[in-house]
């Protein structure tokens, strides 16, 4: 699991108020996002575990995101990605979403697909200082030896790097100047980290009780403010899927 807004929704993703069309494999559920400006603009994300609904990807998750933040239209495929079907593999060979398709051209990866709605997309601006951009370089690498650690003997030493990260990340927060990393608007530093935190949160608090720590109160008000907000609420999947998500890596 590695990878280097606002406008008004038809209705929330994570919990779709009636059911939806699911092609004839039962892999793929479109759904349309209404945003400012009309765009050809398709996102395939991991589906969750129903085949069907959203998946629990933290970088499908941020795409997503970041589409909102520009304020774009554009519509969500879901792929299966525990049997990718033939279709997505013949578009990207790769297997690996998320993936933004625009006309006739395929884009992979959740940082490229930022950096290029930033460029075609420049309003509202989401750029951030090179600093703040690497706010979250560290986060994942220090949560994933922790969360899929089987040896309980070792969960406070693996715990530990996990903690310091963290503590890292208040300290930034303190400093800022707004709600969010910089300022008081989202921009790609938080939609990078947000999904993150998200899973650290749920996972974390599932497989190892693990709590944020007591003395993150700027982190800890980052993400009440953040995970309220409509971009993330829109983008977002049931706790259920990342326990579910993260229990498929447990094997």
């Amino acid at each position: 699991m590695t990878d280097a807004v606002c406008h008004t929704v038809l209705y929330t993703i994570a919990r779709p108020r009636r059911p939806l069309l699911n092609d004839l494999a039962g892999h793929v559920r479109k759904l349309s996002a209404t945003g400012v400006r009309n765009m050809a603009l398709e996102l395939f994300v991991k589906a969750g575990k129903d085949g069907n609904s959203l998946g629990d990807c933290p970088f499908s998750h941020r795409a997503n995101m970041t589409l909102r933040v520009k304020g774009l239209d554009f519509k969500i495929t879901t792929v299966n990605t525990y049997d990718k079907p033939k279709w997505f593999l013949d578009m990207y060979a790769k297997g690996t979403v998320p993936v933004l398709k625009k006309g006739g051209e395929v884009i992979g990866d959740s940082a490229i697909i930022a950096e290029r709605l930033e460029k075609d997309h420049p309003e509202p601006s989401m750029k951030a200082s090179d600093e703040a951009c690497k706010i979250d370089a560290n986060l994942y690498p220090k949560f994933i030896p922790f969360v899929k650690n089987k040896d309980a003997s070792q969960d406070e030493t693996l715990k530990k790097p996990l903690v310091e990260e963290l503590k890292k990340i208040n300290d930034i927060l303190a400093k800022s100047p707004g709600k969010f990393v910089e300022g008081d608007t989202l921009k790609h530093p938080d939609c990078s980290m947000l999904p993150k935190l998200y899973h650290i949160k749920v996972a974390g608090k599932h497989y190892k009780n693990f709590e944020m720590p007591a003395d993150c109160g700027a982190l800890t008000k980052y993400m009440e403010t953040a995970f309220d907000t409509d971009v993330f609420k829109a983008s977002q999947y049931p706790e259920e899927e990342v326990i579910y998500g993260w229990s498929m890596h447990m094997k």
